[in-house]
Parts: C-alpha cells; sequence; structure tokens
C-alpha cells in the first residue's frame, strides 16, 4: 500500500472517530445532563405549601407555615436554595420588608 492510501485511511478513520465522540457527547448533554441555571426538584407541595419571593435578592424560600404582622413575615421553618440543593432549616426566620424589601408569599400549585 502506497503512503497516500495509508494517509488517507488514517484521516478517514479519525473522521469516523470524531463524529462518534460528537454523537457520544450530544446524547450524554440531552440526555444525562442537567442544564446549568436549572433549579433542582422542589419539595412536595404538603411540606411547603408556601413560596416566599424576597424581590430585592430574588432569593426564593420555601415554607408550610408563616405569620404576617404588618410589613414582618415570620417563617416557622423553611426550604431554602443551598447549591444544588433544597435544605430544611428547622428555625424561625423573621423577614421585615423594611430591611428586606418587598417580600412576595403565593401558594404553591
Amino acid at each position: 500500500m502506497s503512503i497516500i492510501k495509508k494517509m488517507i485511511l488514517i484521516l478517514v478513520l479519525l473522521v469516523i472517530v470524531a463524529v462518534l465522540f460528537w454523537i457520544g457527547m450530544s446524547v450524554y448533554a440531552n440526555f444525562f445532563q442537567k442544564p446549568e441555571g436549572s433549579l433542582p426538584e422542589m419539595p412536595d407541595i404538603e411540606k411547603a405549601t408556601y413560596s416566599v419571593l424576597i424581590k430585592n435578592t430574588h432569593n426564593l424560600l420555601l415554607t408550610d407555615e408563616y405569620e404576617k404582622q404588618g410589613t414582618i413575615y415570620i417563617l416557622d421553618g423553611y426550604w431554602q436554595l443551598m447549591g444544588q440543593k433544597w435544605e430544611y432549616r428547622d428555625s424561625r426566620l423573621v423577614l421585615d420588608e423594611a430591611i428586606f424589601g418587598t417580600i412576595e408569599v403565593k401558594r404553591r400549585q
């Protein structure tokens, strides 16, 4: 076999390997990898009935029980997003709109 035929064969094999690698990476990225910025699965609605959004910081908290006293919201136990995981905090959190700005509480559906 001449050197030119060997070079063409090597080039064709490299192209085939590159195409197979590209197909494999595409399948992995589209079916097995979560996209960046996507929220992890939230706790069940039975455990966290209300969503609490602090508009200034865009911080989202989830709770099952809260009180409102004027411009103050008191959460008795809440879920907080830490990294890529929702973690439960078994404590009281006091949020004052005078300090945190507008706070929006909605019932989750």
